[in-house]
């Protein structure tokens, strides 16, 4: 999409504070009953999701607790070939009409996403992270609530600063930039232990009009398909 003037915001971004859970504060009490909830549920089902439709496959893998490999906590289906191509061609289809939003509407979708993460969400995608990947109420809550919201919120920021930049022209040039999507989609391969960098890996491309295949890794697989929710 083009860039026009007119559609700057000039968006400033702030860290996501980070909670304490100290005992029997208000936030320790709200994960604690995310946890025994989404603990009482397993094990969970994670999709193949495309487009709107949710897919299952023959092929199925299970995920135990980090802490208790007897126990499953989630089962998520493996796309096939045929799912696969389904993907490319539905995620090429949504690029031609995604990339010609003017960019303020894409970031705004990024924008709720955050302020959902931070909020009405946080400690469900802990929780997940926790019980999926291991990590302790600290590590999950600067990974997958602080860091993961500001990284949504400086990425229209930066993004807004790249957007605003403007050569140097002459009296006889006129120099511009135009920022496109790059052709076909991107490939969002994240690492096993860090839901920020899934989330984060998934939505930059997206906010700057690109079409994106997210493949979670299979050990962050349910706070993955939570962000993407």
């Amino acid at each position: 999409s083009v860039y026009c003037a007119a559609q700057r915001r000039s968006f400033i971004a702030t860290n996501e504070p980070v909670q304490t859970y100290a005992f029997k504060s208000p936030e320790r009490e709200k994960l604690d009953s995310a946890l025994l909830a989404m603990k009482s549920k397993a094990p969970l089902t994670v999709p193949i999701c495309i487009g709107s439709d949710e897919l299952n496959s023959q092929e199925v893998l299970a995920h135990p607790f980090p802490f208790d490999n007897k126990q499953t906590f989630v089962k998520s289906y493996m796309a096939d070939e045929k799912q696969v191509k389904k993907a490319v061609e539905t995620c090429l289809k949504a690029r031609e009409s995604w990339f010609r939003q003017p960019f303020k509407q894409r970031a705004d979708v990024f924008l709720k996403a955050a302020d959902l993460i931070a909020g009405k969400y946080r400690y469900e995608i802990l929780a997940a992270t926790m019980l999926g990947q291991g990590k302790t109420i600290f590590q999950a809550e600067i990974d997958a609530a602080a860091e993961l919201a500001d990284f949504l919120r400086f990425n229209v920021q930066f993004a807004e600063a790249a957007l605003d930049y403007k050569p140097l022209s002459t009296e006889d040039c006129h120099n511009q930039v135009i920022y496109r999507p790059t052709e076909g989609f991107w490939a969002a391969l994240p690492p096993f232990n860090f839901t920020a960098i899934a989330g984060n890996l998934a939505t930059a491309p997206a906010l700057m009009g690109n079409a994106v295949i997210w493949k979670p890794s299979p050990s962050a697989v349910y706070s993955n398909y939570i962000i993407f929710k």
